[in-house]
């Protein structure tokens, strides 16, 4: 087994070859990175600097594509009431009739000097674990959960821009560690993910993608054995090889896309997953001057989205704060062979739950 330092080599080398692959094969076309996140790569390479030992404290350096900032957590003045804070009552409101494994938190790391986040019991929470909670209780309350926890077979969740691992890392405990969490990303991205992931997963059996081990038999036969799969955004295609994706899930980068590689993502969840679609994004992103224009249209030209897009009743400013989250259009767009599996209420329960969530907001 490899310790941490001989990990770290080996994810930095990998994800060296990943960036080489994509510059050879994919600077042009529907894989190439958006005008967004082509500026924002450019600012994150020297995390490929770093020694293993600040590789440890991982964490931290996430804000720069998060929107959170952790070093508000160090020493808090004034304290954080968790009785007013609005994160506090939007993880409490999301945590409402949940079981406990379904309420997140950050997991708790030696290596960090300060706790990333404040307490809610035995639970640490920041604007990233509130909104992974959203996700988690929405796939609770459409009963999708149930049916991954309940399948005879080892169900993938293939999550579209992985942030830095934290909602697959949920996930993962969440399913009580029967599902393979798949984080499909641009290679710059990946090397944030595998060292958190790692860390705060140390049992884990992993993938980090290789062109050389990333063969078709490979994928149909073994991939899903691992429970963490780390693979840049351009094997996309191959991926079609697996039966068992029950969802895709995307966070705060739909919006940043272009429309075409939207459109890419949304048909191969149409044609390769049971479900269907989580989402949780703007329209649009402001600085998006691509021909993406809206994320709710081209959700619906392919889904069913519960709740509807009319159920969000006024129109969202696109300048939002990132932690206003009423500022976001959450649905599960779902295929329609999957619409019997859901629970018959679940449109009903989400309304509900975004209206409480503006009050919290206005």
């Amino acid at each position: 087994m490899q310790n941490f330092n001989e990990t770290v080599s080996e994810t930095k080398r990998l994800v060296k070859k990943m960036i080489a692959e994509q510059k050879e094969e994919h600077l042009v076309g529907v894989f190439a990175p958006s005008i967004i996140w082509k500026s924002v790569t450019s600012v994150l390479r020297y995390i490929q600097n770093l020694s293993a030992e600040d590789f440890k404290q991982i964490r931290y350096h996430c804000d720069l594509f998060t929107g959170s900032d952790l070093l508000k957590f160090f020493h808090p003045w004034p304290p954080i009431d968790i009785k007013t804070d609005k994160r506090a009552l939007m993880y409490n409101l999301c945590c409402k009739g949940m079981p406990d494994s379904f309420c997140l938190s950050e997991p708790e790391c030696e290596a960090l000097p300060f706790t990333p986040g404040f307490r809610i019991n035995d639970k640490i929470i920041n604007g990233s674990i509130v909104r992974y909670q959203l996700c988690t209780t929405y796939l609770f309350l459409s009963g999708i959960a149930e049916e991954i926890i309940n399948s005879p077979q080892k169900q993938a969740i293939l999550e579209i821009g992985g942030g830095h691992g934290g909602l697959s890392h949920g996930l993962f405990h969440a399913f009580s560690q029967r599902t393979s969490g798949i984080l499909l990303d641009l290679p710059e991205m990946l090397i944030f993910q595998i060292p958190f992931i790692l860390i705060n997963n140390p049992g884990a059996k992993y993938y980090i993608y290789d062109k050389e081990t990333f063969t078709d038999g490979f994928i149909k036969n073994e991939l899903l054995t691992y429970d963490f799969i780390f693979l840049p955004h351009f094997v996309l295609s191959r991926l079609k090889a697996l039966k068992n994706i029950a969802i895709m899930l995307n966070v705060i980068s739909f919006q940043e896309m272009t429309g075409e590689q939207v459109d890419t993502y949304l048909e191969f969840a149409k044609q390769s997953t049971k479900y269907g679609v989580y989402s949780d994004n703007y329209d649009c992103h402001p600085h998006n001057d691509s021909d993406m224009q809206s994320v709710t249209n081209r959700l619906q030209s392919k889904f069913i989205l519960q709740p509807e897009a009319e159920c969000f009743w006024d129109k969202i400013s696109p300048r939002g704060v990132i932690e206003n989250y009423s500022q976001f259009r959450r649905f599960i767009a779902l295929n329609q062979n999957s619409l019997n599996k859901v629970d018959k209420d679940f449109a009903e329960k989400a309304i509900n739950l975004e209206k409480e969530i503006r009050k919290i907001f206005t």
